[in-house]
């Protein structure tokens, strides 16, 4: 039979040492109410002073809107009035859970209402609360996802990375139909693993078990660790592992940015520093100011002999990685000359240090077809070839023996960051967008783009 639940609480409103015990509560509820259900569960709870009536449904009636007459203090000297509270109806549940919509800020999806959240939702599991702006726990701020409490009792999941279309109210009254893709995110969600080729819940076991073998290695490895391996994006398949080098790959870096890099690294700590690093500074702009160019790739220059020139008189050996012929670098008569200045510059901070040397790479491509992944990055093979290189120039001290030092997945085994500073004259002053000499200064393609026209025959 269906029951109501009513709560009985004394606490908000008498002192705690004068809280009613179970006997003298079951007897201001005979007392006090008028014509009440008898046929009643009362009972206590966890807290004391909080009491829970159970009665029949047809019953519910008679106990709505009651309050309770009280008495406390020396000789019954105050008298409170306790209302009974009709608690909800318990609704069992058979997996209930929050769920996450985020990145819908970043599309039209912005000016979706929380509802059209919900109406998406209905179709994969039971909404129990609606969509809210979800806020950080400690500030109060909203933090740009949505927050709603599901039940997922109709046998379906939900991707991590779905696309929603909805329709929209602009900000001038007008709708459109917006279309986005979000990062949704809930306990227990199962993620599809690429390497098992199925989904998980937990970690993926084969990548648990990389892990610790790559942490163990790195362990066994560190009090080799005695270079600075540290770029662009060509360092990509470097395996650390197989080196005596912490390697630090920053895609789309120029040289400014590699200086920059430097400065929060703890150059103390080694015996020798390889820079590869200056193909970024190409450009294959044709409208682009050569005099703007070349004064940009001294100040640059200047940066980093300015890094290097402490670690030379600490008799630090430096190996600086000149840039190959790329196809990038062979589009046009401007970037050959480009390639050929920024090569020259290198050499000059070797000729001004004791310590420093240039290592050229073997850039024949009719001869190597397969050397170079794109227009501007090596393959793997090509990454061993200028290790192996590099290694030469350093007496050995850089590859250890037997142990493979390139892998197949970019960044997979190397410290990876951004470009620290102006992505055009590499300044960390300002952005790339505030940026003062965007005038002047013709940006060329970022790392990974589509590779430039070919050259004109």
């Amino acid at each position: 039979m269906a029951t109501v639940d009513f709560k009985l609480d004394f606490t908000y409103i008498v002192p705690q040492a004068f809280l009613p015990s179970y006997k003298k509560a079951t007897s201001a509820y005979q007392q006090t109410l008028k014509n009440p259900p008898r046929k009643i569960a009362f009972r206590t709870t966890e807290k004391r002073g909080v009491f829970i009536i159970t009665v029949e449904l047809q019953d519910a009636a008679k106990l709505d809107k009651q309050k309770l007459t009280y008495s406390y203090g020396p000789f019954d000297k105050y008298q409170v009035k306790i209302p009974l509270e009709r608690k909800q109806t318990y609704v069992f549940r058979t997996n209930a859970k929050y769920v996450y919509i985020d990145w819908s800020q970043d599309s039209g999806l912005r000016y979706a209402s929380n509802a059209s959240f919900d109406k998406w939702l209905e179709d994969k599991v039971t909404v129990i609360s609606n969509c809210v702006d979800d806020e950080d726990r400690d500030t109060g701020f909203r933090n740009g996802r949505k927050k709603i409490q599901v039940d997922f009792n109709k046998g379906h999941e939900i991707e991590r990375f779905p696309w929603i279309e909805c329709g929209v109210t602009l900000p001038d009254g007008t709708t459109a139909t917006a279309k986005g893709k979000v990062k949704v995110t809930y306990r227990d969600q199962p993620v599809f693993c690429r390497l098992c080729n199925k989904d998980h819940v937990d970690r993926c076991p084969v990548k648990k078990k990389q892990e610790i073998e790559r942490l163990a290695a790195e362990e066994a490895r560190a009090p080799l660790v005695k270079t600075l391996m540290i770029g662009d994006s060509n360092l990509r398949h470097v395996d650390q592992i197989g080196t005596t080098a912490k390697v630090c790959a920053s895609t789309g870096a120029k040289l400014g940015h590699t200086a920059n890099a430097m400065r929060f690294e703890q150059l103390e700590k080694y015996e020798y520093l390889v820079i590869h690093s200056g193909a970024n500074n190409i450009s294959c702009k044709p409208d682009i100011d050569i005099k703007a160019w070349e004064t940009q790739l001294r100040f640059e220059v200047q940066q980093l002999a300015a890094q290097i020139s402490p670690l030379d008189s600490k008799k630090v050996q430096t190996v600086l990685v000149s840039i190959p012929k790329s196809e990038l670098s062979s589009t046009s008569k401007q970037t050959e000359t480009m390639r050929t200045t920024i090569n020259t510059e290198l050499q000059s901070i070797a000729q001004t240090h004791n310590n420093v040397s240039v290592v050229e790479i073997d850039d024949d491509l009719n001869g190597e077809i397969d050397a170079w992944a794109d227009y501007r990055h090596y393959s793997e093979m090509m990454c061993a070839k200028m290790l192996v290189s590099v290694n030469t120039a350093l007496d050995n001290q850089l590859l250890r023996l037997g142990m493979r030092t390139t892998t197949p997945r970019k960044y997979g085994s190397v410290q990876t960051s951004y470009r620290l500073g102006c992505g055009i004259c590499t300044r960390r002053v300002h952005s790339e967008e505030n940026c003062p000499g965007t005038a002047t200064v013709k940006r060329g393609p970022p790392s990974g783009s589509d590779p430039p026209a070919p050259k004109k025959k």
